[in-house]
């Protein structure tokens, strides 16, 4: 079994933390598969031994959460033989996305045009790199 240092954290999804049919332990399992397959190595390949190290839980544990987890379509196993024996590898199905401050603020321009016509993302960030332009050339005047 590999030994893995803990994360510093793990990351759970609302939706999980929301779906009635999951067991607690199902959402500390999705989230070191998360973090496995994101933050660690680009790909969870990691047998239910080392997940259920890092999870705090026991292999059958995991073994269960994961059946649960793609039942529920969180999750897809993939595997290398029909019998569904040996697995290559998990991968998540949440979408996580990160709201940075300028799409924020694009956001609420959105909310606040006044042009009494709907505003797509683009047209927004054209009007604010058209102003910054505008305003950067009459700084050079």
């Amino acid at each position: 079994m590999a030994h893995l240092d803990p994360p510093d954290f793990l990351i759970i999804p609302y939706e999980l933390l929301n779906d009635r049919n999951l067991e607690p332990a199902d959402r500390i399992v999705y989230a070191v598969v998360y973090w496995l397959e994101h933050l660690k190595k680009e790909k969870c390949t990691a047998s239910n031994e080392t997940i259920a190290d890092v999870a705090l839980v026991a292999p059958r544990t995991v073994a269960n959460s994961l059946e649960r987890l793609e039942k529920n379509e969180y999750i897809d196993r993939v595997f290398k033989d029909d019998q569904k024996r040996n697995r290559l590898e998990i991968r998540t199905k949440v979408a996580f996305s990160y709201v940075s401050r300028k799409r924020h603020a694009i956001a609420q321009a959105l909310d606040r045009d006044s042009t009494g016509d709907e505003s797509t993302i683009d047209q927004v960030m054209n009007r604010i790199i058209k102003d910054k332009n505008k305003k950067e050339k009459e700084r050079e005047s």
